[in-house]
């Protein structure tokens, strides 16, 4: 079973260290831990609050990118992604949340 959260307020970027996306259900802020320069962040941390319960769950995750195999092909950021006990938390560049459960 996937759970899509499409979301609005904030794109997330590569380039910022902190940014906070706030939809209907939740507030998550990622945090980057690595310097600015680095494309890829293994890094990074998920503050998530979901909004109605009040729940808090803080989360250790990395960068995700694309076309990062050969030195003459840049990388392509393509989000952030954490893992929880049953659950993948993805935020995508273009501010869309996903939860995915891993047992399918």
């Amino acid at each position: 079973m996937q759970i899509f959260l499409a979301l609005v307020i904030l794109s997330i970027s590569s380039a910022s260290y902190a940014d906070t996306l706030v939809t209907a259900e939740y507030e998550a802020t990622v945090t980057r831990l690595c310097e600015d320069t680095d494309v890829v962040c293994d890094n990074v941390v998920l503050n998530l609050i979901h909004n109605f319960k009040g729940e808090k769950l803080r989360l250790g995750g990395k960068t995700r990118h694309k076309n990062c195999l050969s030195p003459d092909v840049e990388c392509t950021f393509i989000g952030y992604e954490f893992e929880g006990k049953q659950l993948v938390y993805m935020l995508l560049p273009d501010g869309m949340f996903q939860i995915i459960n891993q047992d399918g």
